[in-house]
């Protein structure tokens, strides 16, 4: 036996079990250190173990921060109603057992969803329902956007595809109720002088919209009340007596008939924050993008559309007790700020002109209808959203004509959905929203009903016309009913031996699914999706794309690809020259096809590869040999 050893031992006794909690929290919480770090500490020492999963620590700073570092929104967590303290173990052990089922989730869906252009909420709704029975909602929302919010963006794209789908549901229907009760909460209400009501219906907006972009609040919120706090701090140097700051420092909100004359000089130094200083300005360049209608963006960009930017001044100055309110003019939107002096004394400002002051000779010059006075009438938070929600609809329906993109279709969803939150006067939102489910061919069981509505309508006023287009809709329901039933037994597979005959003849069959290439005529960069041995497009396109005029014409391989600007296109492998690319596809369904990307090409996903089961050793020979697929 060595007895140097036991010498040494009790020499040197381990320290560990001497030092303070504070000591060993602080060490076991360094940077760098995981949860699951401690967790394979923790089965090194069972003294080691009883004292991290001691009582004390599961409520302590030490799996606080455990918890945090790996799930920043657990820090949000509440306190029990009981008033105990908040076992962080406990919540970060529910919240990791949540994300590994978000997980198992979101891989089932390639497989049982990859024939279909869009999801259904029914079909959304009946995969989270086990979820949703086991774990919190906002628990949930934070798992499925971790895929979304991950540092490497270039692999788990078919998750991120997915988690998008899934996100964009689960925050449509948190956001509902808040969205059926505006116009109630409202309905009384002409005009509006609370800034946070117009507030938090824009970020609402913002979040309505941008589901795949994690929008809070208070950074938002932070943003507007520093620009206030400039116009304070401005008017304090530059005009200590004006009457705003002594209501400021009583934090006196209420609307004040302030003086024409003292609103005037608090106008001018609004505008120098905003205009100069913080240099927001109208985007005439790209006027219709809907960038510039989300108030987040706006903020982060400066520029905006009148409407827009208009919301933004009056946040500011509300809560500063003026007297203004949205002008729903026709073709620009204004602002109307009301003096003590009366409504002779109304003014009227464009938030586009850098906050310019207009008479009413100016007002005429404005509109091509003559002016009457609902047009000078103000109008509250509803109307402004309504019409924020008809912009982009507007943008939306012309984009998605352009491009037939999924990505247009998907955003004119949400915009009808939000527009028959908001209510209106007429049913064409309704109608307009069928329309866009079957273009998406989606919420079938939604789409019957509506169409039965319509119909009970018709039958109290009498057969019409349209008694024939609701027939013809309900017929289109049912064969795309049939078609999804179809589809999801019937799986096409494309061998290389169909492309055998034009590769002997001709050199082509060099392009597969994954490759990234670029377009010889046109320039663009896509990634190929999907080929045909021949053209199978109609007679008529084949005519009208000038096809017949290609060395050979329709009867070479075509290739589906996914455009960089986010369109889908047939193209020939005439046109198309591979060019291995670190830059992605910037496209939306690119997750729909591809498992990654991995520098030069992308993976196909599992799905993709059992329709074209050999074009994954094609991928890998052109990677390694990439001379032979250079067409002589």
């Amino acid at each position: 036996m060595d007895l140097s050893v036991e010498v040494e031992a009790d020499l040197y006794p381990d320290p560990w079990p001497h030092l303070p909690a504070e000591l060993r929290e602080s060490i076991l919480t360094q940077p760098g250190l995981t949860w699951q770090d401690l967790v394979h500490l923790s089965q090194t020492c069972r003294s080691q173990r009883q004292w991290m999963f001691h009582p004390a620590r599961q409520t302590g700073l030490l799996w606080q921060i455990h918890a945090g570092r790996a799930y920043p929104l657990l820090l949000n967590t509440s306190s029990p109603s009981s008033g105990e303290p908040i076992n962080w173990l406990a919540r970060l052990q529910i919240r990791h057992r949540c994300q590994i089922r978000t997980l198992n989730t979101l891989q089932s869906f390639s497989g049982r969803f990859f024939h279909r252009l869009d999801l259904s909420n029914d079909e959304i709704d009946e995969a989270l329902q086990s979820l949703e029975d086991d774990f919190d909602i906002h628990d949930l929302v934070d798992a499925f956007e971790t895929f979304l919010t991950r540092p490497d963006q270039r692999s788990h794209l078919t998750s991120h595809y997915y988690a998008q789908k899934v996100v964009q549901r689960i925050k449509h229907r948190l956001d509902t109720p808040y969205w059926q009760a505006f116009p109630d909460q409202l309905e009384n209400q002409e005009v509006c002088h609370e800034a946070q009501i117009y507030l938090q219906a824009a970020v609402r907006l913002c979040q309505w919209f941008r589901t795949e972009t994690r929008i809070t609040f208070t950074p938002i919120q932070n943003k507007v009340d520093g620009i206030r706090s400039r116009v304070i701090e401005v008017l304090e140097l530059t005009q200590p007596d004006h009457p705003v700051l002594e209501r400021y420092r009583q934090h006196q909100t209420q609307t004040h008939p302030y003086a024409l004359s003292d609103l005037k000089r608090l106008i001018l130094v609004v505008n120098q924050v905003l205009f100069e200083e913080e240099q927001f300005q109208g985007n005439d360049q790209a006027y219709y993008q809907p960038e510039n209608s989300f108030l987040h963006e706006l903020l982060e960009r400066k520029l905006g559309i009148p409407i827009s930017l208009c919301l933004l001044y009056m946040i500011v100055v509300l809560d500063l007790g003026v007297d203004v309110a949205p002008l729903n003019f026709p073709r620009h939107f204004l602002i109307r700020i009301q003096p003590s002096e009366g409504a002779e004394a109304t003014l009227y400002l464009d938030a586009f002109a850098k906050g310019r002051l207009l008479g009413i000779s100016d007002l005429r010059r404005m509109t091509t209808f003559p002016l009457q006075s609902d047009m000078l009438s103000p109008v509250g938070p509803l109307d402004l959203f309504r019409r924020m929600t008809r912009n982009l609809t507007a943008f939306y329906t012309g984009a998605s004509e352009n491009s037939g993109s999924l990505e247009s279709y998907s955003d004119l969803r949400s915009c009808f959905e939000l527009m028959i939150l908001l209510g209106g006067e007429n049913e064409i939102p309704e109608f307009a929203l069928i329309k866009t489910y079957l273009q998406l061919n989606i919420n079938h069981r939604q789409i019957r009903q509506e169409l039965d509505r319509y119909q009970r309508i018709m039958e109290r006023n009498g057969p019409g016309p349209m008694g024939a287009v609701i027939q013809t809709m309900k017929r289109i329901v049912q064969g795309q009913e049939e078609a999804i039933t179809t589809d999801a037994t019937k799986v096409e597979v494309k061998t290389r031996s169909l492309l055998r005959d034009a590769s002997d003849q001709f050199g082509y069959g060099r392009l597969c699914v994954g490759l990234i290439c670029q377009h010889k005529m046109y320039d663009y960069k896509c990634v190929v999706y999907g080929w045909d041995p021949t053209c199978v497009a109609s007679r008529s396109w084949i005519l009208q794309m000038g096809v017949n005029k290609l060395p050979h014409g329709a009867d070479q391989p075509f290739c589906n690809v996914l455009v960089e600007d986010g369109s889908i296109r047939y193209a020939a492998e005439d046109n198309l020259e591979p060019v291995p690319s670190d830059s992605m596809i910037a496209h939306p369904l690119a997750g729909k096809y591809f498992s990654s990307h991995n520098g030069r090409v992308y993976i196909p996903n599992q799905e993709l590869q059992k329709v074209y089961p050999e074009d994954l050793d094609v991928l890998n020979a052109f990677l390694f040999s990439p001379l032979p697929y250079v067409k002589q």
